[in-house]
């Protein structure tokens, strides 16, 4: 973290608190003679945050400690049964965690606990997949994932209703979710392949299944310029605090009403171009529409609330699945690999977001801001000598949007 690195050496950081954090990732390679090719690898860090927010320069309002841990190891294996088989497995350990500690001062003299959050999460996951090539035309995938999660959630936060702590979220136990799929690849012509299958998705929380069909089509009139086309239908699963978090019945008494939520769905329409300019430089223009369908929303006759909106932490509303919305648009990519010591990305978007819930109006999503422009590229220079081989590399990122 630089910040910290700063302020350990006495550079006063501007600002009402340093986030500090560090991380490590390894991976070893391990080719065998027999038994394929081995991997291990694994990724980790942890991150802590203080922040005080004051009335005046020297009286502190509230206080707050924030810390998140994650890490994840595993082992992968790709073994060859033959020249056009093969099969890629990968078992791996990752766990998260995060706290949240808010105090704030009422009276000048005492700091009273108002928000207290664990959120702690370990999951243990297998996914195989199985590649065969029958031969130049036809071309088979199939796999399945299965993912064991095991969970601590509590969360409780000042209830003013009641002069203390309330408790909206408070579960220890375990569940997992398991995919399967299905892909098949025709060469129908030398111009003209077309891609198909199926995806399946089970959560066993609540015994929810999404069965999930999948196509495409490419045509390369050309031999730099392709057209393709494809639909999919797809499903997503809330996180486990969602369905586990307790709500208010009409009687004002705690039930978990969203455990048994269904997963939002979506039908995916893509049309794309593709053209490659030149040995380096490649061009990709894609527009798409995005219905989507069974969203859990606030269901009142004046309930503006949608999942949709939610990007972070958890939602203790009573939701179901009536909601709708859908996105569209056209998005641009002109990229030039890395050649003559220099590379570039360019990519824009330009799209709607919209959303209903209970009350029936369509309103902006949150992430409706109509477009948004990156912008990467990087320099490499010759230090010196050439044949000491010392580079100084420049990169530049940009955001619009």
């Amino acid at each position: 973290s630089t910040l910290a690195m700063l302020e350990a050496i006495g550079v006063k950081i501007v600002g009402d608190a340093v986030p500090k954090f560090q991380d490590l990732t390894f991976k070893v390679h391990l080719p065998t003679k027999k038994a394929g090719v081995f991997s291990i690898f694994g990724l980790g860090g942890i991150s802590t945050i203080h922040i005080e927010d004051k009335t005046t320069e020297y009286v502190v309002y509230s206080k707050s400690d924030s810390r998140n841990y994650m890490g994840t190891v595993g082992v992968s294996n790709m073994y060859p049964f033959s020249t056009k088989t093969y099969l890629k497995t990968v078992v791996s350990f990752a766990g998260s965690g995060n706290t949240w500690d808010e105090l704030v001062n009422y009276n000048s003299d005492n700091f009273y606990l108002r928000d207290k959050d664990r959120f702690f999460q370990y999951e243990i996951s297998a996914r195989t997949t199985l590649n065969h090539k029958f031969n130049a035309r036809h071309f088979i995938k199939t796999g399945i994932y299965y993912k064991k999660m095991n969970y601590d959630l509590l969360s409780k936060y000042w209830d003013e209703r009641f002069g203390g702590l309330t408790t909206e979220l408070d579960e220890e136990g375990s569940s997992y979710s398991m995919q399967y799929f299905t892909s098949y690849r025709f060469r129908i012509s030398e111009q003209l392949t077309f891609t198909g299958g199926v995806h399946t998705l089970y959560f066993g929380l609540n015994k929810k299944l999404s069965v999930e069909p999948r196509a495409g089509l490419k045509w390369e009139f050309h031999s730099l310029q392709s057209l393709s086309i494809g639909y999919g239908k797809h499903s997503r699963m809330e996180s486990v605090s969602t369905y586990l978090a307790f709500t208010e019945n009409p009687q004002g008494l705690p039930i978990q009403s969203n455990k048994d939520m269904d997963f939002i769905k979506a039908h995916h329409f893509v049309l794309g171009y593709d053209n490659k300019i030149t040995e380096n430089l490649y061009l990709k223009a894609e527009v798409y529409y995005q219905q989507l369908y069974n969203v859990p929303v606030d269901g009142s006759d004046t309930g503006v609330y949608s999942i949709i909106n939610q990007f972070e932490w958890f939602t203790k509303q009573a939701l179901e699945n009536e909601g709708k919305g859908y996105n569209y648009g056209l998005e641009l990519t002109l990229e030039k690999h890395f050649s003559n010591e220099y590379y570039f990305l360019l990519t824009g978007s330009i799209f709607k977001s919209k959303y209903k819930a209970g009350d029936g109006i369509w309103r902006n999503t949150r992430f409706n801001n109509g477009y948004v422009i990156n912008a990467l590229a990087g320099k490499e220079f010759g230090l010196g000598n050439p044949s000491r081989n010392r580079k100084l590399i420049v990169s530049l990122k940009a955001t619009y949007g």
